[in-house]
């Protein structure tokens, strides 16, 4: 059984907001995508599809940030 391949795409809005955040919170959130890359479903990440908003999901950087992008 083969591993699948997860390829990141940012926005240009996510990119803003990223370069905004505190330099701990960003390096924390690479190396959360990075674990996301490697263990999706790692339990750390909590992530989420949130609910009757189409194609956005959600993980967990740390118990107060966290990631929300749209699927395209």
């Amino acid at each position: 059984m083969s591993t699948p391949v997860i390829t990141f795409r940012t926005t240009r809005s996510f990119a803003n907001a990223f370069a905004a955040l505190p330099l701990n919170i960003q390096k924390r959130t690479l190396e959360k995508l990075t674990l996301y890359e490697n263990n999706p479903r790692h339990p750390s990440l909590r992530v989420k599809k949130i609910q009757s908003t189409g194609d956005i999901w959600e993980m967990s950087v740390t118990k107060s940030y966290y990631l929300r992008e749209v699927e395209e």
